[in-house]
């Protein structure tokens, strides 16, 4: 009897471990193939650094999300309908003030994330990476803030969330890349995630 008391003590800790495990897989199969350079193994890679941004900085772009599907809330993102008036300023994205006032702590998130890549890749700041040779750094992962409001069925607003979206850019034929958006608001672990689908590329 006492064994199986033993056994029942740990399996919240079982439950646990095992919906973190399941948490990390799911975000990393939420980047969509199309969203990844496929030859990706041929470059070196070129990562977008942190830097200054104005505070009232908005993505302002609607992105569509399964999420919606499941839980029955209704999206809204950055629309003009949702900009506030002259009367109520748009106000500051706690996240971006976060960046800015930590740039050197958000540029060592990339370090972090990409230590495990098993490609080639460098950072570089958005105004040095127009010089590189496009022949070599082709790819290269760049990032906007957003925020992220769910609206409920009597119109309240709820689940507001304050992220980094990510894109690839084909800086050869200008193209960008589907959006990718996992979700999480530590950007290192979205980039952690996209190494690992990065890696499958390899």
């Amino acid at each position: 009897m006492s064994q199986f008391i033993d056994m029942l003590k740990c399996l919240p800790v079982i439950v646990i471990a095992a919906a973190a495990g399941c948490t990390g897989h799911r975000m990393t199969n939420n980047i969509n193939a199309a969203a990844l350079p496929a030859d990706i193994g041929k470059y070196t890679l070129v990562v977008e650094e942190f830097q200054q941004l104005d505070p009232k900085t908005r993505a302002g772009e609607r992105v569509v999300d399964t999420f919606i599907e499941k839980s029955g809330f209704s999206y809204v993102s950055n629309t003009a309908a949702n900009t506030p008036t002259d009367e109520k300023p748009l106000p500051d994205n706690p996240l971006i003030v976060e960046t800015n006032q930590n740039l050197s702590a958000y540029n060592g998130k990339i370090a972090s994330a990409f230590k495990k890549y098993e490609g080639s890749w460098m950072a570089a700041k958005r105004e040095a990476i127009d010089g590189l040779d496009v022949n070599q750094y082709r790819y290269v992962l760049k990032k906007k803030p957003a925020v992220h409001c769910y609206i409920d069925g009597e119109g309240n607003t709820s689940l507001v969330n304050y992220v980094y979206l990510y894109n690839f850019q084909d800086r050869k034929t200008g193209a960008m890349m589907p959006t990718i958006e996992i979700y999480a608001t530590n950007p290192e672990k979205t980039m952690k995630a996209i190494v690992k689908r990065l890696n499958d590329l390899q």
